[in-house]
């Protein structure tokens, strides 16, 4: 086993301790009390001005102007077009650095998470165990068969007909035991015979069919019959008749958390020709053929009335329903509550249940998350009081050669392991619980020790020849990197901000302390160690009382500001913790830092083997399994990590 740093950690969210007292808003920015944050007027004691920041890349460093996506079909990567001022010169976006600035100042202020995809109910899920035995039952496969039925109410149920009582017809049930002759005759008989039928659907395929002693009945087929190894293809003997008194009325939100899993599916595929194929996947044999198709683009439904579904009852309610036996189980609650819970209601994007507004919120700005349109006509905004420009190179330079960066790998979400395992406490999956476990916070990545000095290519440069059956070719970017130690200058003007604020803002751009070292992160590739970067800042600032006076209209327009920086908003503790992360001192060379692998399996580190090896072990059921999670960060001790 080999022990590893994770390429990100992270740093616990609380609004609850946030300095926001000044910021009340219980009827919205037109009452706030702090009347800094006001663009109406000039505050008698506002600070504005500007920061010149000098910013120096310490590892190849790549953000692009657009990307061009893959071509799967020709094997192309894709590609990032490298971003450059009106002269032609290789710059960074002043967007770009607003974010990278931007996130720091939440972090280290306790503000609200201004970008938090709401998770619903459903959108979150996982996969559930191929064997029952292994599984509680709420995770094991589902084993009843039934229709879907819309009753005339609009409420759903489900017609039973295949459960313990009536048993499903296997029809493609054969192993592949070589040269057995029998399964191999069976194979090909049935082969073309599962080849000419299709699923049943009530409103479309609707049709009875026969098989062996068997008059009546209907077929569940999924997928074709390509090779040995088929099975899970059933026949229902059924008369095509509804008994009423033996539905089963399906609990409310079930179909629900159905539709929402498809559809977030359907999102997380990214290359459009491959949704069709997917999508289609996802259904059983002949569903697919149907006009509705599975492309997501309005409210439509997804699953349909007449619909074959596995299910799961209990006490004569349906409680889950799928289109397969072993599909995906609905992880219970949803992201804002998790949140809203661990972290205050003010952790949450801005949004009508909020009473205050945040620090990094009254200072970069913020849009309101789902606005009541009705109520109160419209969204609650505020605009930035600080505006970033581009980065613009202090001499010219020459961009890297063309690259093709290793796959950028991530964790299929919610991976609790990662992102929920809170304190170190290992969380199954399945045993995932919004309602009540603990959202890690922040991410922050680390840096990298052999970015910073060694500089090696094969860490985050893909060495793969086109001609292994495992290289991906558009899975992968292809770029053009800033070199290393390169000066880039950008500008951060500021108006109307308090002493606190500018403090804020001041630590945000520069939060070591002077006897230590912080590394900011920026760009494209932060998990294989590209981008890393120092900033240096000078405060320049405006009287503007004085700029209208005689006095003033001769000097010049700024003046150099000394005074020792207010840290009133900086929350203690997490700005303790990210400088403890972000300090490469803290890093030992010798561990890598990289996504997980499954030593075991011959992967190694900063290689390209796939990940979901580590997190498949990681997740095992076996009583001898060792189980891990990511632990937090404790400033003074040792960075958390993790084996192999």
């Amino acid at each position: 086993m080999t022990e590893f740093h994770h390429p990100y950690q992270f740093i616990r969210v609380d609004t609850r301790k946030t300095k926001t007292d000044e910021w009340k808003t219980l009827d919205g920015l037109e009452r706030v009390e702090n009347r800094f944050i006001r663009h109406d007027y000039w505050h008698k004691d506002g600070l504005s001005g500007r920061i010149t920041c000098t910013l120096k890349t310490l590892s190849p460093l790549v953000v692009g102007a657009e990307q061009q996506a893959s071509n799967k079909d020709k094997g192309v990567p894709g590609s990032v077009t490298p971003y450059r001022d009106r002269d032609g010169n290789p710059a960074i976006p002043g967007n770009s650095l607003r974010g990278m600035v931007g996130n720091i100042a939440e972090t280290i202020s306790q503000s609200s998470l201004r970008v938090l995809i709401q998770a619903e109910n459903g959108e979150y899920s996982v996969r559930k165990a191929a064997q029952a035995e292994n599984a509680g039952i709420e995770d094991a496969p589902l084993k009843k068969l039934g229709l879907l039925c819309k009753q005339a109410d609009g409420h759903f149920a489900i017609y039973p007909l295949a459960d313990e009582d009536n048993k499903a017809i296997p029809v493609g049930d054969y192993l592949d035991k070589g040269d057995n002759a029998e399964c191999r005759q069976r194979w090909q008989k049935e082969t073309q015979f599962l080849k000419k039928q299709a699923c049943y659907q009530r409103h479309h395929n609707s049709q009875s069919h026969s098989y062996g002693s068997h008059a009546a009945g209907i077929y569940y087929i999924r997928g074709e019959n390509k090779q040995l190894g088929k099975r899970r293809e059933y026949y229902l003997p059924w008369d095509g008749k509804i008994d009423d008194g033996k539905l089963l009325p399906i609990k409310s939100n079930v179909v629900t958390v159905l539709e929402t899993i498809l559809r977030t599916l359907y999102a997380t595929i990214k290359d459009p020709k491959d949704r069709a194929t997917k999508s289609e996947q996802m259904l059983p044999k002949g569903y697919a053929n149907q006009p509705r198709g599975w492309e997501v683009k309005d409210d439509k439904p997804l699953v349909l009335d007449g619909d074959l579904l596995y299910y799961r009852e209990t006490n004569g309610e349906v409680i889950e329903i799928s289109y397969s036996s072993i599909w995906r189980k609905a992880i219970p609650s949803d992201l804002h509550g998790a949140f809203k819970k661990t972290a205050g209601i003010n952790s949450l994007p801005w949004n009508a249940e909020r009473d205050a507004l945040t620090p990094a919120e009254a200072l970069f700005g913020v849009v309101e998350d789902q606005p009541d349109e009705k109520k109160r006509g419209g969204a609650r905004n505020l605009a930035s009081r600080v505006r970033f420009t581009d980065a613009i190179v202090t001499q010219p330079i020459e961009l890297q050669d063309a690259v093709i960066l290793k796959i950028l790998n991530s964790p299929k979400p919610p991976s609790p392991a990662l992102y929920f395992s809170g304190h170190g406490r290992y969380v199954a999956k399945t045993d995932l619980d919004l309602g009540s476990d603990t959202p890690n916070g922040r991410k922050q990545y680390l840096p990298h020790p052999r970015s910073l000095f060694e500089l090696p290519r094969n860490d985050w440069e893909t060495q793969r020849e086109t001609g292994d059956k495992d290289y991906r070719p558009h899975m992968h970017l292809r770029c053009q990197p800033i070199p290393a130690q390169v000066e880039l200058r950008f500008y951060v003007h500021f108006e109307n901000l308090s002493e606190a604020e500018l403090g804020l803002l001041l630590t945000a751009l520069q939060p070591a302390e002077a006897s230590s070292t912080f590394v900011h992160r920026l760009g494209l590739g932060k998990p294989l160690g590209l981008g890393h970067v120092q900033l240096e800042a000078d405060v320049e600032t405006i009287n503007r009382q004085q700029r209208y006076s005689r006095l003033g209209l001769q000097g010049g327009r700024y003046q150099t500001w000394s005074k020792q920086p207010d840290i009133s908003l900086v929350n203690a503790k997490a700005l303790k913790e990210l400088r403890w992360l972000a300090n490469p001192s803290n890093v030992p060379a010798h561990i890598p830092v990289c996504y997980p692998f499954d030593s075991n399996k011959g992967q190694e580190a900063y290689s390209e083997g796939e990940g979901f090896k580590w997190f498949g072990k990681n997740d095992s059921r076996n009583q001898r399994a060792i189980h891990q999670a990511l632990e937090s960060v404790a400033p003074g001790k040792r960075l958390p990590t993790l084996a192999s």
